[in-house]
């Protein structure tokens, strides 16, 4: 544990080893910088579809090394993990870059990444990918749902990662919401909270420390908050029916970590003004800890995204956050710089020692339960890593949800027409001739026996919709697929049969295949959202 007093072996508490922490390390110890997704490979132009193997390697092992260097300079608690590469790291690479951070780490490193399911999976070639969260309560089954995050987090823990940013508890109830939509487990807050609840047990069987995010609610918003600022509508009543529900029961379950959502919600900004949950002190100290009574960890979003640095200056934003209670202080644009503004900020009095060293203690506290205090196992044994896949496929096919007429599974030997949109629809085509289904494109569609429609974007988007009816009406007989969010499928699905994924993850993907090539496994999801028909 270089760089920390040298009694801190003698004590095992979160609570002793802050005593013994000097400025510079509990600073360190409240930030949290990232790997991978800087990677050198995947952010050039080009340069992730032409790389090798070996390229994608370099690329990953010389961020790692930039973020040892940075772990071991500010003696930092915490590394989030991106994939270097579009389809994601190997495990066994996973595993080397985890075990070289900690190598590198004055005290166990809490190691974060996003892996809720779908299209949010940072861990994907050669681990077990669930479906969306909006594709877990299809099923209908918290217990489906609690089981798929333990097996996520036995992997996750076999690679390294002890922390997940997960589960998703927003309530999805805007159809215009660019950035929640399939990651939320729905719009009725009882059924989210169920699977809300479900997520974190499994996480915690696992061993890994769980997060809900985004609050204080991210479901009810038309702007993407790594992009813009959202702002919520709702009153006060409203938020208190719909957001607060899920949340108020992952800390009655004593859930590890609370993310905030770079988000206005305006009813519990009085003074009018526009400031993000992330650096609201109504909003994070007032309403999370004294009014819900929430005694753990509160991590940021990401402090480089657009919602946290839009009119701010990135390396006082930290500080910002830090006073309005924020704990973990998640990717900051500039760890030297944000370094130098928390140690001014403690040294001119504007952040109390007290309130750094409580932010620490949360932090530590954590690692504290993961059993991290004296220093993170390395060696990974990744015999199971990958070993619940196809169980997976066949939680995504039980998933796929019915609208409109009766669906019936084109019987073996007939052909069968995939049209639509790239990459969802050559992906489904690709998976149907793995399972030795005949599979026509487009210009022999005519001749085939049965088609499927693929749309995979948002139907409620400007023109997208009447371009699908469009295309729809020069295939009378096809059935239409939605593998993305369902809002505005039902406008179709009256008409027509219409089956939802929920996402185009390969998961889902395969989870579709088998709905349309076995008829003994027929589609058997429960719409997790309410439609609003479309005219």
């Amino acid at each position: 544990m270089r760089g920390i007093a040298s009694n801190v072996s003698e004590v095992t508490t979160a609570r002793e080893i802050v005593d013994t922490l000097t400025l510079d390390q509990k600073i360190g110890q409240v930030l949290c910088t990232s790997v991978g997704h800087h990677s050198s490979v995947q952010i050039s132009p080009g340069g992730a579809a032409g790389a090798s193997e070996s390229d994608h390697r370099r690329a990953l092992l010389a961020d790692c090394d930039r973020v040892v260097e940075e772990v071991e300079r500010y003696q930092l608690g915490g590394v989030c993990y991106f994939p270097g590469r579009p389809d994601g790291n190997l495990p066994e690479d996973v595993a080397e870059i985890t075990e070289r951070l900690q190598h590198a780490a004055p005290l166990g490193l809490l190691v974060s990444t996003d892996q809720e399911g779908g299209n949010v999976a940072r861990l994907r070639r050669g681990f077990t990918t669930f479906g969306s969260a909006m594709s877990m309560a299809a099923l209908g089954d918290p217990t489906a749902v609690r089981d798929a995050a333990a097996i996520s987090g036995r992997e996750m823990r076999a690679v390294g990662i002890n922390h997940v940013f997960a589960p998703v508890a927003d309530v999805n109830s805007n159809p215009a919401n660019p950035v929640i939509g399939t990651r939320s487990y729905g719009s009725d807050p009882a059924r989210v909270a169920e699977c809300v609840l479900a997520a974190i047990s499994g996480y915690r069987a696992a061993g890994v420390a769980a997060t809900v995010k985004h609050f204080p609610g991210h479901g009810d918003t038309a702007t993407d908050s790594h992009l813009g600022l959202p702002a919520v509508g709702r009153t006060e009543a409203e938020w208190r029916r719909y957001d607060q529900p899920t949340f108020a029961a992952a800390i009655a379950a004593g859930v590890d970590a609370v993310m905030s959502g770079h988000l206005v919600l305006r009813w519990a900004a009085p003074d009018g003004t526009d400031v993000p949950a992330t650096y609201s002190a109504p909003i994070l100290t007032d309403l999370l800890r004294t009014a819900m009574g929430f005694a753990g960890l509160v991590v940021s979003d990401a402090l480089e995204m657009t919602g946290a640095v839009q009119g701010r200056d990135p390396a006082t934003a930290p500080v910002d956050a830090l006073l309005a209670g924020v704990d973990q202080l998640l990717m900051p644009v500039d760890i030297p710089a944000t370094v130098a503004a928390l140690k001014q900020a403690v040294d001119s009095g504007r952040v109390s020692m007290q309130r750094l060293d409580q932010a620490c203690r949360r932090v530590l506290a954590v690692k504290e339960r993961l059993g991290l205090l004296a220093g993170a196992r390395v060696g990974h044994d990744l015999t199971d890593v990958g070993a619940g896949q196809s169980g997976a496929v066949e939680l995504a096919a039980r998933a796929v949800t019915v609208l409109g007429p009766a669906f019936v599974a084109p019987s073996a030997g007939r052909m069968l027409a995939v049209v639509g949109q790239e990459p969802a629809a050559g992906n489904l085509a690709r998976a149907l001739e793995r399972r030795g289904r005949v599979v026509s494109g487009a210009d022999d569609a005519f001749r085939a026996d049965a088609a499927v429609f693929v749309v995979s974007s948002d139907l409620r988007r400007g023109g997208e919709f009447d371009e699908v009816r469009q295309l729809l009406g020069t295939y009378p007989n096809a059935v239409l697929i939605v593998a993305g969010s369902p809002y505005g499928a039902e406008a179709i699905g009256g008409h027509r049969t219409v089956l939802l994924s929920y996402g185009d993850a390969t998961v889902h993907i395969e989870g579709l295949a088998v709905s349309l090539t076995d008829s003994s496994r027929p589609p058997a999801g429960q719409l997790p959202v309410r439609l609003i028909p479309t005219p």
